[in-house]
């Protein structure tokens, strides 16, 4: 039978730049088909249809135009340090759905009705590592529903260990990435929970592994090259993956 997909659907977006000049400014983009609310901040007017948040890491943004009836909740677990910024609207007669990155109005423009907001968007979020790094990691967890019945986003919480970085979403999935160059041939990690649990992992080196949960081996797969690793666990804990 196919599992319930309603307001359970999660897209999980791992992101990583690395630059040789760090004053290079280096921001996440995301077009919305309406302003999008800042749950854990407050936007602050800075210009003309642009706005700023120097805290908060959530936003949740609702179509209900013509016949959709969705709603996307879109929450940043990296990078640790960011601005989010928004810009789109319509101020002063004006429409500012499609700007550069300075907010200057493009020559070639979509058009300005719902079908256009429906399509393409009339605002568009920019998160920005301000951290002066020429390394940067975007790790970035959406969950998608009807705007009828999904109201809260599910809870999401960041794990790590050293150079993998990953997402513990709604006490049933775990997903982990490596940032490194170079495949690796472990990690660990903790994820506690009584629900059936699904784990991707990605950025190990090709070859045989061993999975353990809370010390004791509960399957052993093999992966190849640039493949991820995938496993179900019934409950969660302490995890280990190490090539044998």
């Amino acid at each position: 039978a196919a599992p319930d997909y309603q307001n359970n659907e999660f897209v999980v977006i791992f992101d990583d730049i690395a630059l040789s000049d760090s004053t290079i400014k280096r921001r996440w983009l995301l077009q919305m088909p309406t302003r999008p609310e800042l749950l854990d901040g407050e936007w602050q007017k800075k210009g003309t249809a642009f706005w700023l948040a120097n805290s908060g890491s959530t936003v949740s943004v609702t179509n209900n135009l013509i016949d959709a009836h969705g709603r996307l909740f879109v929450k940043f677990l990296e990078p640790q340090h960011l601005q989010l910024r928004l810009r789109g609207g319509s101020e002063g007669g004006e429409h500012y759905w499609f700007t550069d990155a300075e907010g200057n109005l493009l020559a070639k423009r979509g058009p300005y009705t719902d079908w256009g907001a429906y399509w393409a968007g009339s605002h568009r979020l920019e998160a920005e590592d301000v951290t002066d790094s020429s390394f940067s990691k975007y790790l970035t967890v959406m969950q998608i529903g009807d705007s009828r019945t999904l109201q809260k986003m599910a809870d999401i919480s960041k794990l790590s260990d050293g150079v993998f970085t990953g997402a513990f979403i709604n006490q049933n999935r775990v997903a982990m990435f490596n940032t490194a160059d170079v495949p690796q041939l472990s990690l660990s990690y903790s994820a506690k929970s009584s629900k059936k649990m699904l784990h991707v992992i990605e950025g190990l080196a090709a070859g045989s592994y061993r999975v353990s949960l809370n010390g004791k081996s509960i399957r052993e797969q093999s992966i190849q090259s640039m493949e991820p690793l995938f496993f179900e666990s019934s409950g969660g804990g302490n995890f280990r993956i190490e090539q044998q």
